[in-house]
């Protein structure tokens, strides 16, 4: 009895543990029923002692990248007839795992330029880019595609991806993807050589760690010719430590093995842009671009990460010409209504971890914008069957209540039927009292501007059925108010349900 205890004790642990470990992945590779976190190279492949792997942001192309499938150790790299590479072709590699990840074509197109394409196409695929999906031509240039599919017969995403893999290279990368000094490289990031629009080669950064005096060591491996399966290099000591590179001896290992003079020097590169907002001196006007840079996908989430507390941090200063009150209780948002009418029961309308609807996103992030994950709010209806944005029984306009003192920071009312953006015409609020960013959708008119400064109980603006899924009758009319809390250089969704007025 005590052994069957035991047994059923172990098989529980272990099915626990592995919960805990899916869940610290929110991106894991969709191309394979059998993935998990075990065969991931983040779960495979240690560092070295005294070195950790840098922090990189949730959802992000780099932690997408960090949780790769791996193959066992000493699996043969498959070339695209399915059959093993041959030892004539080896001669200087030293592989240390292949990623569990086919090739798409029986032909010989997917090479390591296309490899670099193909993870950036596969995140880009399981994000919901969707038709705002992009790679590069010949020439470097972004080609969407949205645009790419019109006048096509049958353009379908994987179509695209075999285009770009005829017709785009290593030349493509270095000419049109973004510089990057490498104190910024994250994992998915790559390693270009070029010199003149002829045969090249491309490396990719799989994982990056450091030491407690800021030395770094990298994963890096590449795919090459014939087309075959993506593998990982391990280092020798030469070039690296326990396997892992450090980027002047990668740089000697090319040079020693791919010459210069005939693939170029190497650059770095990246897909995701830095620098692109062109912050000013003025807080709201930069939380006004970031915000809408964030909501339509124009910034990464990498460059949104850093950015952030550069710009709460001029809120912050903007905030402190005023003075703002800290309550015990919060004005009930919706003029006219009460707590009992925010949605489910006691609040369980609050869920920030939830898959949403059929996205593949897991859970929200601010970084997500218009197409995260979860419900990390709580909507709250007003009387109105004939769907109208009157109240039913006094006829007028429902006002929308700052919940507490604060800031307007932004505010979007021009909202057209149709749009994808969810929230409709919207205002965001900060309150550096509470350390808070709220968020109010859905609204018909707005009433206050950017750099306002609202009282608790201060009208917003009118209740409406705007935004995506508002719009359609099946949804009843509500208000969908979001808080967040800044907190450690992040946005954390806070659930608010007992700190509204409930008298």
């Amino acid at each position: 009895m005590r052994n069957i205890i035991k047994i059923a004790f172990l098989i529980i642990t272990v099915i626990l543990f592995k919960i805990y470990a899916e869940a610290k992945v929110w991106y894991k590779y969709k191309g394979s029923v059998n993935y998990s976190v075990e065969n991931s190279l983040y779960d495979k492949i240690p560092t070295p002692n005294g070195y950790k792997r840098i922090e990189i942001y949730k959802n992000s192309f780099a932690e997408w990248v960090r949780f790769l499938p791996v193959k066992p150790l000493n699996s043969p790299i498959l070339t695209y007839k399915r059959k093993k590479l041959s030892k004539f072709f080896c001669f200087f590699y030293k592989v240390w795992r292949v990623i569990d990840i086919p090739l798409y074509f029986k032909q010989d197109i997917e090479q390591c330029a296309d490899w670099a394409y193909r993870f950036w196409y596969e995140y880009q695929k399981e994000v919901g880019f969707n038709s705002r999906l992009w790679l590069t031509d010949y020439n470097g240039r972004k080609i969407i595609y949205g645009k790419w599919k019109k006048g096509r017969k049958n353009p379908g995403y994987k179509k695209f991806f075999k285009w770009t893999c005829s017709y785009a290279n290593s030349y493509s990368q270095k000419k049109g993807l973004y510089k990057v000094k490498e104190e910024y490289l994250h994992p998915g990031d790559i390693i270009v050589q070029n010199r003149d629009g002829g045969i090249g080669h491309v490396s990719i950064i799989f994982d990056v760690c450091e030491n407690n005096k800021g030395e770094k060591l990298y994963l890096i491996g590449y795919s090459f010719m014939p087309a075959q399966e993506c593998h990982i290099e391990k280092a020798t000591d030469k070039h690296g430590v326990n396997g892992w590179f450090s980027l002047n001896g990668y740089f000697k290992y090319l040079e020693k093995h791919l010459n210069y003079d005939q693939y170029g020097k190497p650059v770095l590169r990246s897909f995701i842009q830095q620098n692109s907002l062109n912050l000013t001196t003025k807080a709201i006007t930069n939380w006004e671009r970031f915000e809408v840079a964030v909501r339509d996908s124009n910034l990464s989430i990498e460059e949104a990460a850093v950015l952030l507390p550069e710009i709460m941090r001029g809120l912050n200063r903007f905030a402190q010409k005023h003075e703002f009150s800290k309550l015990d209780k919060w004005v009930f948002p919706v003029e006219g209504y009460s707590i009992l009418d925010v949605g489910g029961k006691q609040g369980n309308g609050f869920k920030p971890n939830i898959p949403y609807g059929n996205s593949r996103i897991k859970g929200y992030s601010f970084f997500d914008g218009n197409r995260h994950g979860g419900h990390p709010a709580h909507d709250i209806f007003i009387r109105d069957r004939n769907q109208d944005c009157l109240d039913d029984q006094s006829k007028k306009p429902v006002f929308v209540l700052a919940m507490m003192d604060g800031i307007v920071v932004s505010t979007f009312e021009d909202w057209q039927s149709g749009s994808k953006i969810r929230g409709g015409n919207y205002v965001w609020c900060y309150h550096p009292q509470e350390n808070l960013i709220s968020y109010y959708a859905h609204l018909k008119n707005i009433i206050v501007r950017p750099g306002q400064r609202v009282s608790a109980g201060d009208r917003l603006g009118t209740m409406g059925r705007t935004g995506f899924s508002a719009e359609p009758s099946r949804s009843p009319t509500h208000l969908h108010l979001m808080l967040l809390k800044y907190k450690n250089n992040e946005f954390l969704p806070y659930d608010y349900y007992q700190k509204i007025n409930k008298e």
